[in-house]
């Protein structure tokens, strides 16, 4: 489960705590839960953003760089914080059917990473050509409208069982016991 973490949220002096708490009451295994950071909030007070990182990741949680590209892209951060994913933004993914930039720029990022050990996930796969493409430059995984738009915690169950039948293959995970205290838990960090 990935869940997006604002620089509010990182910031608050009880946020390990908080993703401890969270990964208790919930029942998710802590290696299951992947918090997505933006690169801005890397570059700013970038040795406490380290420290909180090296506790969250003691407890087994990854880390991803959410919509990259669209920041100052450093790649000096991706290996100093020891990020497990990136996620190309759908700025270039969406483009990448029509711009030889954008597919230039998408493969290259995607080659990188992959140099550094680190999955990259495409963001805004809106059709079967961007899928394909991805797929030519090795992508590990991608999202957006071509699979599903945005779904509600309620839903997201049903979703789940769905894909798993129509995709025998995909190898079923424990469930959560309680995605509701989860979302309640990490999402309340967001009002304080």
């Amino acid at each position: 489960m990935a869940i997006n973490i604002s620089p509010r949220q990182f910031q608050q002096k009880d946020f390990p705590a908080t993703v401890e708490h969270a990964l208790h009451t919930s029942g998710l295994k802590p290696e299951q839960l992947e918090l997505e950071i933006t690169e801005h909030l890397l570059m700013v007070d970038s040795e406490e953003s380290l420290e909180i990182m090296r506790r969250v990741r003691k407890l087994g949680v990854r880390f991803a760089i959410d919509d990259f590209g669209t920041g100052f892209s450093n790649m000096g951060y991706i290996t100093r914080f020891a990020v497990d994913r990136i996620k190309i933004d759908r700025s270039f993914v969406s483009r990448c059917d029509t711009d030889e930039n954008s597919r230039a720029v998408t493969a290259a990022i995607i080659a990188l990473a992959h140099s550094l050990q680190i999955e990259v996930i495409a963001e805004g796969v809106e059709s079967e050509q961007h899928v394909q493409m991805l797929r030519q430059m090795f992508c590990d995984q991608a999202q957006g409208y071509f699979y599903s738009r945005p779904l509600k915690l309620v839903d997201m169950q049903n979703f789940s069982i769905r894909n798993l039948r129509e995709n025998p293959q995909t190898t079923p995970r424990k469930p959560v016991t309680n995605l509701r205290a989860l979302s309640t838990t990490l999402g309340s960090m967001a009002e304080a």
